[in-house]
């Protein structure tokens, strides 16, 4: 359910993007994009305990194998995958704890790397809302947006409208939580009607051609979601 959340976390922000971000956003490929919102499900897939943040290993690195693997099996190019390994391994990290140096430099130089970089963090930051209530560290982080920090109320108010559909472990009463977990396709459907209360319409309007190319991205997103809830046993196993 945290992917998920994160997935359409990630779409709002997109929808959201300032007009000079929204250019970037528009030179990437269908495929870059496309793995960008994988990026998105897959970012901490390799957590085992979130209480610690630790599993014996480099979870950051174990999260961008399971990403591999399963973008692979579906033809994506090699130098795709490759483009977002540091964009996940480095995520939501200060520059100072890179363990690819040269990442520093990419986000100086490519347009693309950092929004994309920026954009997972968001993200993946907002989903705190299911461990805090104060979000007011992302503020300076909403620059990304065409609202700026004026996002912020809307913003993590569908970050809490989320959580509310999806529940969380973190409930006092996790019955939701795990009722949901195994509806995968209703919450799919659900968290997708809460965003398009949200997102800008008319943003969607004038983006209409580049959204009907993009269908069939999203009904492999959803193939994709669904699976690694099927999976989620064969997971456990793997990392």
């Amino acid at each position: 359910m945290h992917s998920l959340r994160q997935l359409r976390l990630l779409e709002y922000i997109i929808n959201q993007l300032s007009p000079k971000n929204s250019e970037t956003f528009n030179q990437f490929s269908s495929e870059e994009q496309f793995v960008l919102k994988c990026g998105a499900i897959f970012l901490r897939s390799g957590r085992i305990d979130e209480t610690s943040h630790q599993s014996g290993d480099d979870w950051y690195a174990r999260s961008f194998r399971i990403f591999s693997e399963y973008m692979t099996q579906l033809g994506i190019k090699e130098e795709t995958i490759q483009w977002m390994k540091p964009i996940m391994c480095e995520s939501c990290k200060p520059e100072s704890a890179f363990k690819n140096a040269s990442f520093r430099e990419s986000l100086n130089v490519n347009p693309k790397t950092k929004l994309a970089f920026e954009s997972l963090n968001l993200a993946h930051q907002l989903d705190l809302v299911r461990l805090r209530n104060d979000l007011t560290f992302v503020k300076p982080k909403l620059a990304i947006l065409d609202k700026g920090k004026e996002s912020y109320s809307e913003i993590t108010e569908l970050a809490r409208s989320l959580l509310k559909v999806t529940g969380s472990e973190y409930d006092q009463d996790i019955k939701i939580f795990k009722e949901n977990s195994f509806n995968f396709i209703e919450i799919f459907s659900r968290t997708e009607t809460i965003l398009h209360k949200f997102i800008d319409t008319k943003k969607d309007k004038k983006n209409e051609v580049a959204i009907d190319e993009n269908r069939s991205n999203e009904i492999e997103i959803k193939k994709i979601s669904l699976q690694m809830t099927e999976d989620r046993d064969v997971l456990v196993i793997l990392i």
